[in-house]
């Protein structure tokens, strides 16, 4: 039986058997700087960064669709069923590919940060914390008080 749509705060037609963070990868002031000349302005170091990093965020968001992909195949397990040897394997196999697609996001992701971090970017810390605190509660509303302020260091 699907969850109800209040249990997860999205309508549902399907079981979620497994639900990850709502993930953007936005790439609009990227493709601003691109079409607005702003890039040749940036420096060779810094442009060559921005580009790493924004090829990592394109990374990031087709790892994102693959995971999505991978995770409706997981859906006959959210039913009271039994499932044939066969379907057992490929739920299996389906879980193994969403462990992969995690771990492969989670390294990239640490190589995004650490692309970020050497470019020595200046952030607002108010604007930052702001951003930080409405993601985060909006986590949290969907997750519940589980989820913790990770670490963050702007230096």
């Amino acid at each position: 039986m699907p969850l109800p749509s209040g249990a997860t705060n999205r309508a549902t037609v399907a079981a979620t058997v497994y639900s990850t963070p709502h993930r953007e990868y936005p790439t609009d002031a990227w493709q601003a700087v691109l079409s607005s000349g702003v890039y040749s302005h940036l420096g060779a170091q810094k442009a060559e960064g921005l580009s790493g990093a924004y090829g990592q965020v394109r990374m990031l968001s087709q790892i994102r669709d693959q995971e999505a992909a991978a995770l409706t195949r997981l859906s006959p397990l959210g039913y009271d069923i039994n499932l044939s040897d066969d379907a057992k394997i490929r739920m299996l196999e389906n879980l193994a590919e969403v462990d992969r697609l995690n771990s492969f996001m989670n390294l990239v992701s640490k190589q995004y940060v650490a692309n970020l971090s050497g470019l020595k970017l200046k952030f607002k810390p108010a604007e930052v914390a702001a951003e930080r605190r409405e993601f985060l509660d909006e986590q949290r509303k969907f997750r519940g008080a589980c989820v913790a302020d990770p670490p963050l260091n702007l230096n």
